[in-house]
C-alpha cells in the first residue's frame, strides 16, 4: 500500500520553498518599498528586510532539516551515505543561514 505522507518528499519541498520563498519575499518588498520612496538614501529598511528574510529562511531549513531527519529514521532499509549526503545537503543552507542570522544579532 502506499504511503500519503512522504517525509522525503515533504523535506524537500520545505527546502525548496527555503530557498524559494523568503528571497521572493525580500525582493517584493524592496521594490515596493523603492518605489514608494525613490529618494530614499538610508538602507537600514532593505536590511530589515533581507534579515527578515534571513530568519525565515533559517527557520524553514530547519523544519526542512528535522524532516530529513525523520524519514531517515523511518525507513526499514539500512542507512547510506547517499542517506547522509542528503541529510548535509538539508544541513547546508541552515548553517549558512545561522551563520548570518548569528552574525547579525551579535553585532
Amino acid at each position: 500500500m502506499r504511503q500519503l505522507f512522504s517525509y522525503r518528499r515533504a523535506a524537500w519541498t520545505v527546502f525548496a520553498g527555503a530557498w524559494l520563498l523568503p528571497i521572493g519575499w525580500a525582493w517584493y518588498q524592496q521594490a515596493q518599498f523603492e518605489k514608494a520612496y525613490p529618494q530614499m538614501s538610508c538602507g537600514m529598511a532593505i536590511f530589515s528586510i533581507y534579515a527578515l528574510a534571513a530568519i525565515a529562511a533559517t527557520l524553514l531549513s530547519a523544519a526542512a532539516l528535522t524532516l530529513g531527519i525523520v524519514a531517515l529514521r523511518r525507513r526499514a532499509l539500512p542507512t547510506t551515505r547517499n542517506n547522509v549526503a542528503e541529510l548535509l545537503v538539508l544541513a547546508a543552507p541552515l548553517a549558512a543561514a545561522l551563520f548570518f542570522v548569528i552574525s547579525l544579532l551579535a553585532g
